[in-house]
């Protein structure tokens, strides 16, 4: 990799590049480059915030993402229509009360399997 890097097929047009230059600057960060151009072409600003605030509903360990503020946004700037304004009223609020719930839920589950656990290693 650290061998000279000729360009062409001439052994005369010698540059001070070696191969692993070459590969790293001349080809991969150009790929790299070109990639993320391709992606933002494809992607707008809307399409990628629409993208962020959905990861708050994600199930993955709890809803540990799960943030209040980015669900009313997301409701209010891309779901406008398919909530009534009393709907839109009332949702933080309704959050909330999920939110607490959710959590004496897990809490709750787990203060159980500790209890069936501490039984059967009692029983064995």
């Amino acid at each position: 990799m650290n061998a000279q890097y000729i360009v062409g097929r001439s052994c005369n047009k010698k540059e001070d590049v070696i191969v692993q230059h070459h590969y790293r600057v001349n080809i991969f960060l150009v790929t790299i480059d070109t990639q993320l151009q391709e992606l933002k072409s494809k992607f707008n600003e809307h399409v990628v915030e629409l993208l962020t605030l959905t990861t708050t509903l994600d199930p993955k360990e709890f809803f540990k993402l799960f943030d209040i503020d980015k669900i009313c946004i997301l409701v209010n700037k891309f779901y406008p229509k398919d909530f009534s304004q009393q709907e839109k009223e009332h949702l933080p609020f309704e959050l909330k009360h999920y939110e607490l719930d959710r959590y004496h839920n897990i809490t709750g589950s787990i203060s159980r399997y500790r209890k069936d656990f501490w039984t059967l290693f009692k029983t064995v």
